[in-house]
This record gives C-alpha cells, sequence and structure tokens, in this order.
C-alpha cells in the first residue's frame, strides 16, 4: 500500500493499530466512486476521533492521483 505521498507500508499497518474502515474504490477516475468518496468527505473529523476509527480509501491507481483525486472529492483523510 502507498500513501499520498508514496510511502509504502504493509496492509495491516491500516488496521493494526486502531479500529478501521477500508473503503476500496474501483479507481481515481470513476465517477461513482468520486461521489461516494465525495460523501464520505463529509463526515466530521472530530466523530471520526471520538470513535476511534480511521478512515482510509483505497484505490488500484498511482499514488500520484491520490492527491488530485482528495482535492477533487474534498477528502482530508
Amino acid at each position: 500500500i502507498h500513501d499520498r505521498h508514496g510511502n509504502s507500508f504493509p496492509f495491516k499497518g491500516l488496521y493494526q493499530d486502531r479500529k478501521s474502515v477500508i473503503v476500496f474504490v474501483r479507481n481515481f477516475l470513476c465517477y461513482s466512486c468520486k461521489e461516494y468518496v465525495d460523501d464520505l468527505s463529509k463526515v466530521p473529523r472530530e466523530a471520526l476521533e471520538v470513535a476511534g476509527i480511521r478512515l482510509v480509501v483505497i484505490g488500484q491507481s498511482s499514488y500520484h492521483h491520490i492527491e488530485p483525486f482528495c482535492m477533487l472529492t474534498g477528502y482530508p483523510y
């Protein structure tokens, strides 16, 4: 798995230390996926922190596409 900066780490690193909601999207160009993540971006960060949950979106593409996708959807996590 790569983060938006290109750093790689094992998949289990996403859920090993805290509860995580992991969402898989088809790709970062999929309109339905964009709309879904756009809705997820509206979940207040404070609500996730209080619940101890990490929200993660994984797509099948190069990490170079993550930052533009986040800007497009407003996904801050």
